[in-house]
């Protein structure tokens, strides 16, 4: 579509709807500058981490400092509002990323809680986003990313 539309560098992109965040990453690597948002907040933070990924470094750091006997007691320090000892930035992808494992493990569907298998589809989730930002996007655009209504995003349209 960006190139349908013929968009350089020069272009800001505006996605009013983000989803999974194509659109954006898309004009991120041609150095865009690009607007984006979402009523779902999900959209927001997965975009959010596909522009501006932590290294597979700290993501390792960040899902070993749980540790495998500390996932449920984490579990529910973020259920309940609780702030574990992790940079701010990196909060909300970690809660993120555990609320995911948990997701897989079936947990959710009436599956046993187990620890292991938990750790192990983190690992598996640390593994996949460093596979999948292996490639670095150019660093030179700014990105906006809003969590509301597209007729919120401070954006004026021109008619």
């Amino acid at each position: 579509m960006l190139d349908h539309f013929h968009v350089t560098c020069e272009d800001v992109v505006y996605d009013p709807f983000v989803g999974c965040g194509t659109t954006a990453i898309a004009a991120a690597a041609r150095e865009c500058d690009t607007i984006s948002c979402d009523a779902n907040p999900i959209a927001v933070l997965v975009t959010h981490f596909k522009l501006n990924p932590p290294s597979p470094e700290d993501l390792t750091a960040m899902v070993d400092s749980i540790g495998p006997n500390g996932l449920q007691e984490a579990f529910r320090a973020f259920s309940c509002g609780v702030r574990p000892q992790v940079c701010d930035g990196h909060l909300s992808l970690l809660r993120f990323l555990l609320a995911v494992a948990v997701l897989r493990t079936r947990w959710h569907l009436g599956s046993t809680w187990d620890d292991e298998r938990i750790a192990s589809e983190l690992r598996l989730l640390v593994a996949e986003i460093a596979g999948d930002t292996r490639t670095p996007l150019p660093r030179k655009a700014v990105h906006q990313i809003n969590w509301g209504d597209f007729r919120d995003c401070g954006v004026e349209l021109p008619l």
